[in-house]
Formats: structure tokens, C-alpha cells, sequence
């Protein structure tokens, strides 16, 4: 098991190593689905996630069962499945995971289910045939679940409110090719419980957002980047899309951009720090841009960090590792003596170099 930090834009992991009677991708008797699947064959399995307490190794899958009627069926949150490092398989009922001291902090609520309710808000008409005859040809009210494309990474998102709550978060857009902005539903990743924020004036969606900080970077390598998981932050009451820029192997962030819903303004930042900050401030801090030649840089070690020490023109700059994003790190060691460079500073610390 492997535990990523997720508040910060360094790479820092937690290894768990355990031996697993069953698991995912072993072989047919052990396999995770063969055994859970013996224990209800008329099921929908989520996504299987690692659970790491006190000192055991737990595999939790939520599923999703069906009410079945005459023409029909209905889906709805059937359980959750916990295995143990023995392969022992328990079968707790929703109220049951949910009073469960080991999943408290954990979302059991089926994340595939959240977007079957989320798309079911198309069918509010008062009959079967006056909803089929709306989303065929009137669309009144009809929202769109448009996931950005190409990433492999589809709404909902899990989003963490300030009260520490984690939520399954779904943008729509109104039908159509505007790419706005209809309403935000969220719904608590552990009860399923579904409120929504909706828009009267048009606002930005999550797919243009990420359009608007591909044009603020025009110069950046978009093949080997991507920005994903556009994510809602109320700033002041004003909405911001938290969009992640990382590289395509997936093995970091290199930037933090934050889109403005209303005015399309575009923040970029290197770091979390600047993140932090803006997001206690809502304004982003004015960086000091030094220009001028190369004229010296030395690299040492200081507490298990690489360290430099850069001259520019008439300024040294003092630059440590855990600072910076990889992106900055090879622009930097690539630097040579001689050449003009402009480097970027906030707070004492370098934000990006440009030649």
C-alpha cells in the first residue's frame, strides 16, 4: 500500500507492506471479484481502495445493488465488502459501514453511483414519455455530466470541505456546446446525502477553465503536461477552478493554476506555499523579477535537500530543492554562466527562471 501526500506538491509516500491472502489481479481463487462476487452475484463493485488501521491491511469495496421491478431496475447503495489479510470477507450493510469505527474517515458511498444520480436530475417531468419526449427534442432544463477529455479521470472528484467532510463533487453544463456552467452537486462521501449549488448568471465551466490556463501557458509543452481535475473553490464567495498541471507520467505537479468563474482571470503558481496564500488572501503575491547574466552557480547538500546558490548580475540567490517544482529544477542545473536569465522571486524564493 502506498500513501501519497495529497496537501503538498512534493513527492512524500508512506510504504505499507502486508501479505495478502486476496487481492486485486491475483489469481482466480484469490482473486478480490471471484470471492466477492460469491457473496453477491447481482451486484455493481466499486472501485476497490487500501485501508491501513491499526497495524492490518484492509481492502474496502462499496457495491451497488438493484431494486427489481417489472420493467425495470432500481440502483441504490446495496452495501460495503471489507476483506481482511486472511481473505476474510464482511458484508456490512450501509448503516452498518457507516457506524463501523474503522471506516469513519473513509467514503463508502458508491463513487460509480453518484454519477447515475446526478445524470437521473434529467427525468423530473411527470411521466415517462414527457421525459423521453425532453431529453429527445425540448432539452428544458436538461444538464450535461462533460467530463475533460483525454485524461482518463472522470468526475465525480473527491473533494475535502473545511469542516474536514469528504464529498463527491459533479460539475454539469447546460446541453448544448457552451461549456458553461448549470450547477455543482455535492454529495457527502460517506451518506450519499446530495445538496447543489446552482447558477443564474453564466459562468465558466470546468472544460473551459482548463482552455482558459492552456492559453495563459502558450509557450509550455502541452505534450508532455496535462492539466486535470478541475476542482470548485469559493473565494470570498467568488468561484475559482483549482486546475493541477502535472506531467503526463504522472509522477508529480509541476503547477497549481486557479481560473476565475466569472471574470476568467488566471493564477498560476509554483508551489504551495503561493497556493496556501492565495488561498487565505484570495489575491495572489506580487513576485520580484531580477534580471541579468549568470555569473555563478554552486550546488551542496544540507539536510538531506540539494541546495544552490545562484548569482545574478549583482544578486545571490539562495535556492533549496524542496522549494521547487521538477520543471524548475531542470531549468535551473541547466543554466550556464554567461547567459541572461530573469529569475522570478516571492517571499525569498525562486517561482520560475526564464532565459
Amino acid at each position: 500500500m502506498l500513501l501519497v501526500d495529497m496537501g503538498t506538491t512534493q513527492a512524500k509516500m508512506q510504504r505499507i507492506e502486508e501479505k495478502l491472502q486476496v487481492g486485486p489481479a491475483m489469481q482466480v481463487f484469490d482473486n478480490l471479484e471471484w470471492v466477492l462476487y460469491k457473496k453477491h452475484y447481482l451486484v455493481d463493485l466499486d472501485l476497490p481502495r487500501a485501508l491501513y488501521y491499526n497495524g492490518k491491511l484492509y481492502i474496502v469495496v462499496p457495491y451497488i445493488s438493484y431494486d427489481f421491478k417489472v420493467f425495470y431496475t432500481v440502483p441504490r447503495w446495496g452495501g460495503v465488502f471489507v476483506v481482511d489479510e486472511e481473505g476474510n470477507v464482511e458484508d456490512l450493510t450501509p448503516e452498518e459501514a457507516l457506524k463501523d469505527e474503522r471506516l469513519r474517515d473513509f467514503p463508502l458511498f458508491p463513487e460509480r453511483l453518484v454519477r447515475n444520480v446526478v445524470e437521473a436530475q434529467n427525468y423530473w417531468k411527470e411521466s415517462v414519455f414527457s421525459n423521453i419526449k425532453n431529453l429527445w427534442l425540448h432539452h428544458e432544463n436538461q444538464i450535461e455530466l462533460i467530463d475533460v477529455s483525454n485524461q482518463g479521470n472522470r468526475q465525480p472528484f473527491l473533494v475535502v470541505a473545511n469542516d474536514g467532510r469528504k464529498y463527491w463533487m459533479t460539475a454539469v453544463e447546460p446541453y448544448g456546446r457552451a461549456h458553461g456552467l448549470a450547477a455543482i452537486y455535492l454529495m457527502d462521501a460517506r451518506t450519499g446525502e446530495m445538496s447543489q449549488v446552482k447558477f443564474e448568471t453564466p459562468l465558466t465551466g470546468p472544460v473551459k477553465a482548463i482552455d482558459y490556463v492552456k492559453k495563459a501557458l502558450p509557450t509550455f509543452d502541452w505534450s508532455q503536461f496535462m492539466a486535470v481535475e478541475p476542482i470548485p473553490i469559493f473565494l470570498e464567495g467568488t468561484l475559482w477552478w483549482r486546475v493541477a498541471i502535472i506531467p503526463r507520467s504522472g509522477s508529480g505537479v509541476a503547477k497549481i493554476a486557479f481560473v476565475n468563474a466569472e471574470t476568467k482571470e488566471v493564477q498560476i503558481f509554483e508551489n504551495e506555499r503561493e497556493v496556501r496564500e492565495f488561498l487565505l488572501r484570495g489575491e495572489a503575491i506580487q513576485a520580484e523579477e531580477i534580471s541579468g547574466e549568470v555569473k555563478g552557480l554552486y550546488s551542496y547538500i544540507k539536510d538531506g535537500n540539494t541546495h544552490w546558490i545562484l548569482v545574478v548580475g549583482n544578486r545571490t540567490l539562495y535556492i533549496s530543492a524542496a522549494d521547487l517544482s521538477e520543471e524548475l529544477i531542470f531549468k535551473l542545473v541547466s543554466l550556464k554562466e554567461g547567459e541572461n536569465v530573469t529569475v522570478k522571486v516571492s517571499e525569498g524564493r525562486a517561482v520560475d527562471i526564464k532565459r
